[in-house]
């Protein structure tokens, strides 16, 4: 293929402002049309297909879009790498694809700037109004830090959003008021830049608690003292709140106000962080600990602290918190009951059980009643006489032996003798099972903290430790009794922690610079919860309208969605429906171009030959509308999504009923906004227009004019068009396009431009 090459100098010189804009958009065509090449280099495109892009002014990330359409559309049609080895067939499929493409793309860019148009139009009014919210949140943002205003207003739309649905899931749960689901909020926004804890986080932390049935009255006091076990302990607030709510609702603390709910977390939140302190526990540990071992070891009778002194020093030797939990269940319950081998054991280890047994429970009544349950037999008058008159021998409660032996004499009446008049051995054995299991259940408990304590100081054999806690976990308080003294110090020190212990612990934690940041971070968070709220009837009237304009483009007629148009109903539904969302994420035209730059040219091109551009254009400008409509006008425009005429025209409005649109706009019977572009795209047609003269020129043409009267440009013009006349007759038609040109530039100070090959100035 010849390669033609044609060269036209111009030089006329003014110093006007218009005269340097058109140069200056000379010097963006050469801009251009040098980042397109280089973009496009190697991609096996066109040379005419790459000037065109030049025309278009796109940014490289859209060049680089159309590069990769380009190579699909290549490896799909089997396109060889050398456009001379192409097939007639392939080549008029290659002009075809490469036509669609620059057209859908010009239509985006027409698109863009009607919407620019529009939405410059609609702040401008918003400005004047000072209603928009897109300004007040950026405004509010603005003071606070330097982030873009979409990008702001996005994360203020995204923050409150999660607020406010945990918010009125706290109210449905606890049939809260609206001043008690605001007092939610304003402990969340208050609370958390003090703590450094993010607002966000600490709703969540009252939802949870919410969530397990504590008291309304209840979670504000406990989530304040909340935040100084999460910082000292290194975790969210949402799992500090499952441990607390664990710890506090398993060993039934006393709570009657909310002052003592207060006062009775922050004992057990310092409690529990100086056990992680001494034993080098997490929360993990903490949690899993209190949830295996806590509720049996405080109805046992062991006290918290002990428990949490447990599961620390369990861990000094090794054990995880599960299974320190674990341990604690089964040590209390052994020594609350210990079966017969771990009485044989405790006497061993030369331990009367009795003096660690309270008694309390005894009643004749309740032993009969156990009596008729298991064997059908009742007592007369003289038995519960004795019976009661043992019950009431404090020497006979307080051995147990003596006191089964002496109840099972007494109840062995009530059962047949054998012909030795004696008890049958098996109604024996019954009979004494019986007044042991009634002496274990009567006794009202069982000191085990002593109990515990006197095991660990007889330095029992692993063998006694097993036949009284089993041999799961015999070796477990082994380890307890082979460090009695750091048992000892580790329980002393937890009982002896000082109040606030959890809050000094966050304090030091948030002392240096990661404290202040994270106070930042939760003050930037409550900044976004606040303008969130002074605007939640804005932000919920743009939702509720982009929920309207989602069912009307739902409900589109089909045969809007019928054949080839269905990409253009699948466009226009989801750009109605996320102009208002783009509003309120601030997505921006940014979104809403990617969105329809689809990665082949087919695609765009159905979609606007039916309607699809204008109506993407309406969806795009929702935010614009909610920013400028009045207030008196915001229903009927909701009633309608913002489209009225859209709908209900006669004539379908993407059918080219022509007249104003929803915003306002002329549109011309093509469903295509009027928008004024003359000032923005002045500069490119008259580039274009130059350079298609140069393309169809052969010859060079250099008239030199030198002048600084605007009147003497106007003559010198003249005879530029003369030297043009005496041109090839191939250069005929480009001799009016290049005339245009230069009456239309007029003043021109300097310029250079290059198309693949062809150079002008």
């Amino acid at each position: 293929m010849a390669n033609l090459t044609s060269s036209l100098t111009i030089k006329v010189l003014a110093d006007t402002k218009q005269a340097k804009t058109a140069a200056q958009a000379l010097r963006d065509v050469e801009k251009n049309a040098k980042a397109a090449a280089k973009a496009m280099d190697g991609s096996g495109a066109t040379d005419r297909f790459t000037k065109s892009l030049a025309g278009l002014k796109l940014q490289a990330k859209d060049i680089d879009t159309v590069r990769k359409a380009w190579a699909d559309y290549a490896k799909s049609a089997n396109l060889a790498a050398d456009a001379s080895k192409w097939t007639k067939a392939q080549a008029a499929d290659v002009r075809a694809w490469e036509r669609q493409t620059v057209a859908a793309l010009k239509s985006v860019k027409r698109e863009q700037a009607a919407f620019n148009k529009a939405t410059t139009a609609a702040a401008a009014k918003a400005e004047k109004d000072r209603i928009t919210p897109g300004k007040m949140i950026g405004g509010a943002i603005g003071l606070a830090a330097g982030h873009k205003a979409a990008e702001a207003k996005r994360k203020v739309t995204q923050t409150f959003r999660e607020a406010d649905d945990s918010v009125r899931y706290q109210g449905a749960m606890s049939d809260l008021t609206a001043g008690e689901m605001r007092s939610r909020m304003d402990q969340a926004v208050t609370l958390g830049p003090e703590k450094g804890v993010k607002p966000n986080d600490i709703l969540h932390a009252q939802q949870t608690l919410a969530g397990r049935g504590v008291k309304k009255e209840f979670v504000e006091p406990f989530t304040e003292q909340l935040t100084d076990y999460a910082r000292a302990m290194n975790t969210g607030m949402k799992e500090a709140a499952t441990t607390l709510e664990t710890i506090l609702f398993s060993t039934s603390q006393h709570m009657e106000t909310a002052g003592e709910a207060r006062k009775s977390m922050q004992r057990q939140i310092d409690i529990a962080v100086k056990a992680a302190k001494v034993g080098g526990l997490d929360d993990s540990d903490i949690q899993m600990g209190a949830k295996f071992g806590a509720a049996t070891g405080h109805a046992g009778g062991f006290k918290n602290e002990t428990i949490f002194g447990i599961l620390a020093a369990l861990s000094r030797a090794g054990y995880r918190g599960d299974e320190g939990g674990v341990a604690t269940r089964a040590i209390a319950s052994k020594l609350v009951s210990p079966t017969a081998k771990g009485l044989d054991a405790l006497s061993a280890m030369g331990i009367d059980y009795n003096q660690f047994a309270k008694g309390g429970g005894m009643n004749p009544n309740n032993l009969e009643a156990m009596t008729k349950r298991r064997f059908g037999k009742s007592f007369t008058e003289a038995q519960i006489s004795k019976l009661q008159e043992i019950m009431d021998n404090p020497e006979a409660v307080g051995n147990r032996d003596n006191f089964v032996q002496q109840v099972s004499d007494v109840i062995a009446q009530s059962f047949e003798k054998n012909k030795k008049g004696a008890t049958k051995a098996q109604d024996a054995q019954k009979i004494a099972k019986l007044s042991g299991d009634f002496y274990k259940n009567a006794i009202q408990g069982v000191d085990i903290e002593g109990l515990l304590a006197a095991v660990l100081e007889k330095q029992p054999t692993l063998q006694q430790l097993n036949s009284l806690f089993t041999s799961q976990h015999g070796g477990k308080v082994a380890a307890l009794a082979e460090n009695v003294g750091r048992f000892k110090e580790i329980i002393d020190a937890i009982n002896h922690v000082s109040e606030g212990f959890a809050g000094s612990i966050g304090d030091k934690r948030n002392a240096g610079f990661a404290g202040s940041m994270n106070k930042l971070e939760s003050a930037f968070e409550a900044l976004s919860l606040r303008v969130g709220q002074v605007n939640e009837g804005m932000l919920k009237w743009a939702a509720d309208l982009g929920v309207a304009a989602a069912k009307k483009a739902r409900d589109l007629p089909d045969g809007l969605l019928r054949g080839g148009s269905i990409a253009a109903g699948a466009l226009g539904a989801a750009s109605a429906g996320m102009g208002a969302y783009s509003f309120l994420g601030g997505g921006g035209l940014a979104g809403a171009a990617k969105g329809a730059m689809m990665p082949t040219a087919w695609a765009l091109r159905a979609a606007m030959a039916a309607g699809g551009s204008p109506f993407g254009l309406l969806g795009f400008g929702l935010g614009g509308i909610a920013a400028a409509t009045p207030e008196k006008d915001r229903k009927a425009l909701a009633s309608t999504a913002g489209y009225p005429e859209l709908l209900n025209a006669k004539k379908p409005w993407m059918g080219g009923a022509g007249g104003k649109g929803p915003l306002g706009i002329d549109f011309d019977g093509q469903a295509m906004p009027k928008v004024d572009t003359s000032q923005l795209e002045k500069a490119k047609t008259e580039a274009e227009g130059a350079k298609e003269a140069i393309e169809g020129m052969n010859v060079t043409a250099s008239p030199k004019v030198e002048t600084s009267s605007i009147q003497s440009a106007v003559d010198l013009a003249k005879q530029l068009n003369a030297e043009l006349a005496k041109a090839d007759s191939l250069a005929a038609s480009a001799k009016a396009s290049a005339a245009g040109a230069v009456a239309a530039i007029g003043k021109v100070q300097r310029g250079r431009f290059s198309f693949g090959g062809v150079q002008g100035e």
